[in-house]
């Protein structure tokens, strides 16, 4: 077998590996894209009034949603303990950037819900919470409904699909066997 040959092979080889290549990384892409499509939340039933002291596991995805007549979401501001015994610790208010589509959802069993803060980039989970102010009337939770990360990942899926199919066919139809 000479050289020529033992290099056809493995660019034929590629070929057939970056056939897979496309189909892993479509479906992976599919995978991402379809989870961090946010639409809208699930939020929980369970609610909290103003004030009142939020106890549940909170996790590092949540996302505070209130409700008022007239309420002013930039005067809430929602406090959870920095640690074990730590002080109050203001939550970011507001949805992430990239996210300001959802800063007021309309959930179908709740009405109108506006974003008043998470605790995302907190490094241990809080196990309470209080939102209050700005004509705040009842509290509702949910998790994170997307992270603009994903969304990035999921295009960078989708392009290496396309490197990985412009290779396949390149190597495949160079290398394919003579006609005689």
């Amino acid at each position: 077998m000479t050289a020529a040959t033992r290099l056809r092979r493995a660019v034929r080889t590629s070929g057939y590996l970056a056939v897979l290549g496309v189909l892993l990384f479509g479906i992976g892409a599919a995978v991402v894209l379809v989870r961090s499509n946010h639409g809208i939340p699930t939020v929980r039933p369970a609610e909290w009034a103003a004030g009142e002291e939020i106890s549940t596991s909170l996790g590092n995805d949540t996302v505070f949603w209130g409700q008022g007549t007239d309420l002013d979401p930039q005067a809430v501001t929602c406090t959870a303990p920095s640690g074990p015994g730590g002080a109050p610790e203001t939550m970011p208010a507001g949805p992430p950037p990239g996210s300001e589509d959802i800063a007021v959802i309309d959930d179908p069993r709740f009405g109108a819900l506006v974003y008043l803060a998470d605790n995302r980039g907190r490094t241990w989970p809080a196990s309470s919470a209080v939102c209050d102010g700005g004509s705040l009337e009842t509290v509702r939770l949910s998790s994170t409904p997307r992270v603009p990360l994903q969304r990035g990942v999921g295009l960078g899926l989708i392009a290496a699909a396309g490197l990985a199919a412009v290779w396949g066919a390149v190597a495949l139809r160079v290398t394919r066997p003579a006609r005689t």
